[in-house]
């Protein structure tokens, strides 16, 4: 069971990661403009 949820959380992680670096990205270009 572990080592199904596991790569799972892993995976929510870097979405959350990646989303969160978006987001930041979005904010860094709107304050340029």
């Amino acid at each position: 069971m572990l080592s199904i949820v596991q790569p799972v959380a892993l995976a929510a992680l870097v979405v959350m990661m990646s989303f969160t670096g978006f987001m930041a990205m979005d904010d860094k270009v709107e304050e340029r403009e």
